[in-house]
């Protein structure tokens, strides 16, 4: 009978360490990248991503490759928002994905604009504030696609 409970336990424990490990948690998740482009020397970025929660509803952020070491948060309370901060990062230059939101679809025939608002960055070394420009993305659930919404930081 011990055998046979800790083989159940063991199952259990491989299942739940493959569905935490798995970055595709389920069909009915999708990440969502938030891109960077032309960044020099930003130390901080903070901003609202907005999304239409009839379609949609934020379930996490995690840091991603520009902001490898950097304090990362976000607050995804507000039903149709997500509020990230990315802060006391290593000098983040260039172009990449800063952090991946993920959702829930709630509306499988649904599409909702993925847009950047209250953006504000600053610099790592003169901690001014930094100009940025941003594009919007976008979710159609009937393919499953998403277009990443992007911080471009050109002047």
């Amino acid at each position: 009978m011990n055998m046979k409970l800790l083989s159940i336990l063991g199952t259990f424990i491989a299942v739940v360490l493959l569905t935490l490990s798995c970055s595709c948690t389920g069909e009915n998740i999708i990440q969502v990248p938030i891109k960077i482009r032309n960044a020099t020397d930003v130390g901080a970025v903070w901003f609202e991503l907005v999304y239409d929660p009839n379609v949609l509803a934020a379930t996490e952020v995690r840091a991603d490759e520009l902001s490898s070491g950097a304090e990362s948060g976000y607050n995804a309370d507000t039903p149709g928002r997500v509020f990230i901060a990315v802060q006391n990062a290593p000098l983040i230059n260039g172009d990449g994905i800063l952090v991946k939101a993920y959702f829930k679809v709630l509306d499988n025939a649904g599409t909702s604009t993925l847009t950047l608002e209250n953006i504000q960055a600053r610099n790592g070394v003169t901690l001014e504030y930094v100009d940025a420009q941003s594009s919007s993305g976008n979710f159609v659930a009937a393919d499953m696609t998403v277009t990443a919404p992007v911080i471009d930081f050109s002047q």
